[in-house]
C-alpha cells in the first residue's frame, strides 16, 4: 500500500507496537499487511518529530489567486 493510503490511526499504532509492546518490524508488518519501508519511515518521523506525519511539508500545486482574468471586478 502507498503511504498516503494508510490512515493516521494506523500510523499512530506503529510506534506503540514497536516501543511499548516490543514487537519486531516483521511482526508489525504482518498484522495490518503493510511494508517494512512504511514502518521504518513512520518510526523515523516519530523519533525525529514526535509525530507520525510531517506537518512541515509544503503544499504542492499552484497558489490560488482571489481573482482570475474572467472574474475581475468592473
Amino acid at each position: 500500500m502507498p503511504p498516503w493510503a494508510i490512515s493516521s490511526d494506523l500510523k499512530l499504532r506503529i510506534p506503540v507496537l514497536r516501543h511499548i509492546q516490543g514487537l519486531f518490524i516483521t511482526q508489525i508488518c504482518e498484522v495490518p499487511g503493510i511494508r517494512k519501508s512504511l514502518v521504518y519511515r513512520t518510526l523515523q518521523l516519530y523519533d525525529k518529530l514526535a509525530d507520525v506525519t510531517n506537518s512541515k511539508l509544503r503544499k504542492l500545486g499552484r497558489r490560488r489567486s482571489l481573482f482570475t482574468q474572467f472574474s475581475l471586478p468592473g
